[in-house]
């Protein structure tokens, strides 16, 4: 995904893979322990980057990449859930997490 990943940064923007099928609860508790990585990552990234009172553009650069890893870790996160949402109480197959939207 280097490739695809540098196309939309071109762009302004971040690439986030789709989740093929359910998401299990395995893929649920992966993500969200990736979102915790990656806004730990940003945090440090941040912390470090202002130590000195400016930030270079390197720096920001720095910064930048972590915050776009949290964002799509958080989009990755989203759309795995979503595919756990189920239409109704009553629906079935979805397994021990049940997610309604009302």
């Amino acid at each position: 995904t280097g490739y695809i990943d540098g196309k939309c940064a071109t762009h302004g923007g971040l690439f986030v893979p789709l989740p093929e099928g359910m998401a299990g609860e395995a893929d649920l508790l992966t993500g969200q322990l990736e979102m915790m990585t990656r806004y730990g990552n940003l945090a440090t990234e941040f912390t470090e980057a202002r130590a000195d009172g400016l930030i270079t553009p390197d720096e920001f650069a720095s910064v930048r990449v972590a915050g776009l890893r949290a964002v799509r870790s958080v989009l990755a996160f989203i759309a795995d859930l979503e595919t756990r949402v189920q239409a109704s109480a009553g629906a079935a197959g979805l397994g021990p997490l049940q997610v309604v939207k009302s």
